[in-house]
């Protein structure tokens, strides 16, 4: 289940929106769950309880006081992994949504075509989010697959298929930064039998 949230202040692209996202869905194996929001403060304030994976955000408001470009910023440093598509008709703005951290911008009027290719690279976005499970020292470490670099290392002796995965970026589990040497407590004895891994430290 992928969980999307539209927000704009225009009941018309609400429903021109959630019309794509049901054409789009009849050709995959994965479901939608379809919210919509008038405001971006409804919007943050149901994130707090409730998952969001894609949002498509308006990015001006007949509210003075809502800018799309500020609440992406918002949404954006409080749930990193949630994808923020931008709905605009102004171009000159689109600078300003990849520095507020937006995945994809959409022009207004939407097109399906334009919407299909967005929504295509969200899900291989989302794909990334998935995660692996690792026991170290009798705790389960869950490693989301974007954080992972994978190297198929020359083979050395004494060597477990596992200690080709080496994990390089930082993760979030447990506060942890995970690499060869944490993952990998025979990693000394690897590089002592001339095994090249220390381009990944």
């Amino acid at each position: 289940m992928i969980n999307i949230a539209i927000c704009d202040d225009n009941f018309a692209v609400i429903e021109d929106v959630k019309k794509m996202i049901h054409q789009y869905e009849k050709n995959l194996a994965d479901t939608f769950s379809i919210s919509d929001f008038s405001l971006p403060s409804e919007l943050f304030l149901s994130m707090q309880k409730n998952s969001v994976d894609i949002v498509f955000l308006d990015l001006e408001f007949h509210q003075p006081d809502y800018d799309g470009i500020l609440w992406a910023s918002r949404i954006h440093a409080q749930f990193p992994d949630c994808l923020i598509l931008i709905l605009t008709a102004y171009e000159e703005r689109f600078r300003e949504g990849y520095i507020a951290r937006a995945f994809r911008f959409m022009t207004k009027p939407l097109s399906y075509q334009e919407f299909e290719q967005n929504m295509n690279a969200c899900l291989n976005e989302l794909k990334l989010h998935d995660s692996i499970s690792i026991i170290q020292h009798g705790t389960e470490l869950s490693i989301p697959l974007k954080n992972i670099i994978y190297s198929p290392l020359r083979r050395c002796r004494n060597m477990h298929p596992w200690e080709h995965l080496l994990l390089s970026r930082k993760s979030s589990a447990m506060g942890a930064t995970i690499g060869t040497k944490r993952l990998f407590p025979m990693s000394q004895e690897i590089s002592d039998q001339s095994c090249s891994y220390s381009q990944f430290r």
